[in-house]
């Protein structure tokens, strides 16, 4: 079975995928390399010549990490065209991170949006990574994103 959204989001923002298991049927494929990212936070992909998977490839990843500056304010993630987008809280967060529209609230009693505890994720089916927005509870907390265009 293919990784997930969120994990190849863990692979990339690791630098190293160590292997992917594609599923095609009967047979199981082991694909294995390294991820290479640009300074420039982009990763161009593009399938292998001769590996048929019958799997669409993406054609540019795009991530990024960013902290929430003050508690309990909503942040808007960075433009960046794309199919979908993953977002995880950082494993280190003292708190939960919310993400959702632009009136996502992290403030005691009054949160609302969905819930990432540290080191959960989710992923979204967006045109643009910025619609999302995120508001931490603890400022100084983490949000990391990675953004598929295909």
């Amino acid at each position: 079975m293919v990784k997930s959204l969120t994990d190849i989001a863990d692979a990339v923002y690791n630098s190293t995928l160590c292997a992917v298991k594609v599923d095609v049927g009967v047979e199981t494929l082991g694909i294995s390399g390294t991820i290479a990212v640009s300074a420039a936070g982009s990763l161009p992909v593009s399938a292998s010549a001769g590996l048929d998977t019958g799997l669409e490839a993406f054609g540019t990843i795009r991530h990024g990490s960013t902290s929430a500056v003050v508690a309990s304010t909503a942040y808007q993630l960075p433009s960046a065209v794309c199919k979908s987008v993953a977002v995880k809280a950082g494993d280190g967060n003292t708190n939960e991170i919310y993400v959702g529209g632009s009136t996502v609230t992290a403030s005691g009693g009054a949160t609302d949006g969905y819930r990432l505890n540290a080191g959960q994720g989710i992923s979204f089916r967006f045109s643009n990574a910025n619609v999302i927005y995120y508001a931490a509870q603890t400022a100084g907390d983490w949000i990391h994103y990675v953004a598929l265009d295909d």
